[in-house]
């Protein structure tokens, strides 16, 4: 995954899309093999008669917390994304007198 995300960060504003076919492969690969692992280690540990509770508890902790962690990415993108839009229009001349008449 770190290869992945490294990848990833390394396109230009001259790529193409196809630049990042080797890091959604890569990425795919290495999140198949975290879960798989990950799976079995949550039922080496669990009686014969938990075994699916164990695999549901899993499967539900992991799509809390991509949903928890989505959403937390979310929040601080838009955050930075106003406040760069925000000292981006203050930055010009007329948008003062422009923002305060749409006010």
């Amino acid at each position: 995954m770190t290869a992945s995300m490294y990848l990833v960060g390394t396109f230009g504003h001259d790529d193409n899309w196809t630049h990042f076919l080797p890091d959604m492969i890569i990425g795919g690969v290495g999140l198949g093999s975290l879960t798989a692992v990950n799976q079995a280690a949550s039922l080496a540990f669990a009686s014969q008669e938990n075994a699916g509770m164990s695999s549901a508890t899993f499967g539900t902790l992991r799509q809390v917390g991509m949903a928890t962690g989505i959403a937390g990415l979310g929040a601080v993108f838009s955050h930075v994304a106003q406040n760069k839009a925000e000292s981006g229009l203050a930055a010009i001349p007329e948008s003062d007198e422009s923002a305060a008449s749409a006010r």
